[in-house]
């Protein structure tokens, strides 16, 4: 006999073949061991693309560094943060003349921005590392390198306009896309995906 915390509801067939044949799954209510529907924050977040991204880190030491950065938080596997992470990884969608698409009520679509995209010709118009994603964060947070914290700058100084600091491996379409991300990050209503 099953414990009945493991199953949220009984199954009731009228055919003895098929009773024997449906299996139910424990709800998630009632699964056991710890799990945490804490949300991450924002640093959490970008934490994460830092590490994994512009460090090139694997996700499990990744995970380990997140317990010694934030500590208390209860994050009990590599998929717990690899799930945020790849929730969080849209860009702005590029229409034809390569400006960002907004949709009706005037904000911006996303799409999704998949890791393996990056080695296409479309992947490489598109900003991937944290410091080209957010700049701006980069120069704040105290667990970004003095180096990256260079290159977010040049990124900034790029996208202002400073033609010395122009650098010419950067499409129109990356600094439409990055701008767009800019204005993203001052904004605090919801996005269209």
């Amino acid at each position: 006999s099953h414990s009945p915390s493991y199953h949220s509801h009984q199954s009731v067939t009228t055919s003895p073949r098929r009773a024997n044949s449906r299996v139910t799954k424990p709800s998630k209510r009632n699964r056991p061991g710890p799990h945490s529907n804490k949300p991450y924050t924002g640093e959490q977040v970008h934490w994460m693309r830092y590490h994994r991204q512009d460090l090139g880190l694997f996700w499990p030491q990744v995970h380990a560094l997140f317990y010694e950065h934030f500590p208390g938080e209860e994050r009990q596997s590599v998929a717990c943060i690899t799930s945020r992470y790849y929730r969080s990884n849209f860009l702005p969608k590029l229409g034809e003349n390569g400006e960002p698409m907004l949709d009706r009520s005037g904000k911006f679509v996303m799409e999704a921005a998949k890791v393996r995209g990056r080695a296409t010709e479309e992947g490489k118009h598109k900003p991937f590392l944290f410091v080209d994603v957010h700049p701006e964060w980069a120069l704040v947070y105290d667990w970004v390198t003095a180096d990256d914290k260079k290159k977010a700058m040049r990124v900034l100084q790029e996208l202002d306009g400073q033609p010395q600091q122009r650098n010419g491996d950067k499409s129109e379409k990356w600094r439409n896309c990055q701008r767009a991300l800019r204005t993203i990050d001052g904004q605090s209503q919801e996005l269209a995906m």
